[in-house]
């Protein structure tokens, strides 16, 4: 007996498509370096950044790898750390370090993208007409009819050739491709999908992305995952907060749902207890940053969130440091002195009228910070004075100086 069997969709093939381990320089790193920071004075640990970055990134040698951390250089760390959920402060710091460390140990670097086919220019003749897409987004449905703790199901038509697809967690819109489904030939019917063991607990979609520009063609509705890692819940404060220069506030945060937690400020980052307080007596306004992950104990980071919080100076109080680019000159040189202020305006040298031998400054307004040059000619310990001015205070730093 012959048995008629009909087709009603095209096989679609499903790939899981691991990322190739490639190998990548492994830096000595054991220092935090920031925007600034040189080879000379961190043994040479920002040429040691660097030269990863460039090999992660596949950035030439040439124009990263000068031993000086500038702005390239900060861009490729922010990069790195948006990349892999890590606050995006452009410092190596410690949670940096441990990220290239565990890079390192995997050996991967990410994907180029795949270049756009050029379009076909138009004839001199015939207006060029616009590709039309295979398969229109609006004519392309997927659904998630069941999900358990290890795997959903989904249906799907009129999937489109060259499209794949991604867990996304909708509250940050993260992409999970650990378990991505490549399609090579479009179709309609339905298939299982093991999920991912990094998922976190929590809502998520199924995306249909084009393959090559990552674009999106259909989404799924919301559907739960829950038995995953549970994402960090942060109370921290207070969150908006302002004191007057000097005076002080104490930083209160409990965390659950986390391992780890960093507090960052400035060019400062440090680790800190689940639960805590930090007491903090500003001269200016900062932001400080409270970032907590619960690790899955894989080998690679699990969820994160962070919290912020602002302490506002209200009455700002001005200073400055004044400097000269030596100690010593001689009669008919010249000296150079160099000032910077903090929460002030504008700056004024204070004229001598003792009637005494003194140096000639400027009197007129200056910037809150820059330098003067001024010749030498008087003899022995002269000083100069300058005054700085903020809103609601002013300032004064001096400099002496040896002439023979």
């Amino acid at each position: 007996m012959k048995h008629a069997l009909t087709f009603f969709a095209v096989a679609l093939l499903l790939v899981l498509t691991p990322q190739p381990a490639l190998a990548v320089y492994c830096p000595q790193l054991s220092a935090t370096v920031v925007r600034g920071s040189k080879d000379v004075g961190t043994a040479g640990q920002v040429r040691e950044l660097q030269k990863f970055l460039s090999e992660y990134y596949r950035v030439a040698e040439a124009d990263i790898v000068t031993g000086f951390f500038g702005p390239i250089t900060q861009k490729h760390v922010i990069r790195l750390q948006t990349d892999n959920a890590l606050p995006s402060a452009g410092i190596a710091g410690p949670m940096t370090r441990a990220l290239i460390a565990r890079l390192c140990l995997v050996g991967t670097k990410p994907n180029p993208a795949t270049p756009a086919t050029p379009a076909t220019p138009a004839t001199p003749t015939t207006p060029a007409v616009p590709a039309t897409p295979a398969t229109p987004a609006s004519a392309t449905s997927i659904s998630v009819t069941s999900a358990t703790l290890t795997s959903i199901k989904v249906s799907f038509t009129k999937l489109p050739i060259n499209s794949k697809l991604v867990f996304v967690y909708t509250p940050s819109q993260k992409v999970f491709e650990a378990q991505s489904v490549m399609v090579w030939g479009g179709g309609a019917g339905s298939f299982e999908i093991v999920i991912p063991n990094d998922l976190y607990s929590g809502t998520y979609v199924i995306r249909v992305v084009d393959y090559y520009t990552k674009a999106t063609i259909a989404e799924s509705k919301e559907f739960t995952v829950t038995g995953k890692i549970e994402i960090p819940s942060i109370t921290f404060g207070p969150a908006d907060t302002s004191i007057s220069s000097g005076s002080s506030v104490a930083l209160t945060w409990s965390v659950k749902n986390a391992q780890r937690c960093m507090l960052s400020y400035g060019t400062t980052e440090e680790a800190v207890a689940l639960s805590g307080s930090k007491t903090v007596s500003l001269s200016a306004t900062t932001d400080y940053k409270l970032w907590c992950a619960n690790d899955s104990g894989t080998g690679k980071d699990g969820p994160s969130a962070s919290a912020t919080a602002r302490v506002t100076i209200t009455n700002p109080v001005a200073s400055c440091t004044l400097v000269a680019d030596r100690d010593a000159y001689h009669v008919g040189d010249s000296i150079t002195f160099t000032w910077t202020s903090t929460n002030a305006t504008y700056a004024a040298f204070e004229q001598d009228m003792s009637g005494k031998d003194h140096l000639v400054v400027p009197g007129d307004k200056l910037s809150a910070n820059g330098s003067v040059t001024l010749s030498v000619i008087v003899l022995g310990l002269p000083s100069v004075k300058l005054w700085v001015y903020g809103t609601n205070s002013s300032a004064w730093c001096s400099r002496s100086v040896y002439v023979d």
